[in-house]
């Protein structure tokens, strides 16, 4: 598989994403609680190598991919019993995999470093338009402000595939205006929301922080 977090085909509901260097044994449980419900879902390792471009673009060692046909279908069939068991087995490998020791060999100008976000694991999905989303998570949380954060994330991305452009997230789009990249979005405690942000905006503001010195 190329280095890339797109899924084989449209009609999968979940893609799972990892670097050849993670241990098989780490998805054990997570696959077998996803077998057991019944999703179409595929696992592929990728090599491991140096990717170009901004760090908190780039593929995290596992990458957790949810399809649009999960809640075209699946979700629709199965409802909310259903979506909890994902939402919970997401919340249990996160804390399995959280103290790995991962890093992204990310080569740009304007690379941000040390972003604070994890490059061990990241849930990513499309929205009902097309545009890819990654969302993030915070490194050191505690076990109550991670799990808050994964519910957020996954909250959002299903109220968004319920509503579709009356949804929080579609909103949050539209804000942004023409979107050419991966749309990132990481979790504000503050507000207790889970909000787009633009690293390439931090990088703009900190060079001109550097020409103002």
């Amino acid at each position: 598989m190329a280095n890339n977090t797109s899924p084989p085909t449209d009609n999968h509901h979940i893609f799972l994403s990892y670097d050849e260097n993670i241990p098989e044994e780490t998805f054990n449980n997570l696959i077998s609680t996803i077998d057991s419900s019944g999703i179409k879902f595929v696992k592929e390792s990728r090599v491991h190598g140096p990717f170009a471009g901004v760090e908190l673009f780039l593929p995290t060692a596992i990458v957790f991919f949810i399809g649009k046909a999960y809640f075209d279908s699946f979700f629709k069939e199965m409802g909310k019993d259903h979506y909890h068991i994902v939402k919970n087995a997401l919340i249990l490998f996160y804390k399995k995999v959280s103290g790995f020791k991962y890093t992204v060999i990310a080569s740009s100008p304007n690379k941000i470093s040390n972003s604070g976000y994890s490059q061990v694991f990241s849930i990513y999905a499309n929205t009902t338009s097309g545009n890819t989303v990654k969302f993030i998570i915070q490194n050191h949380l505690s076990s109550e402000l991670m799990e808050r954060t994964i519910e957020s994330h996954l909250d959002l991305l299903k109220e968004h595939h319920l509503k579709g452009n009356e949804s929080d997230l579609s909103a949050q789009i539209l804000k942004q205006g023409k979107i050419s990249h991966t749309i990132l979005v990481r979790y504000n405690d503050q507000t207790d929301r889970s909000e787009i942000f633009d690293p390439m905006e931090e990088i703009r503001k900190a060079k001109l922080g550097n020409k103002l010195t």
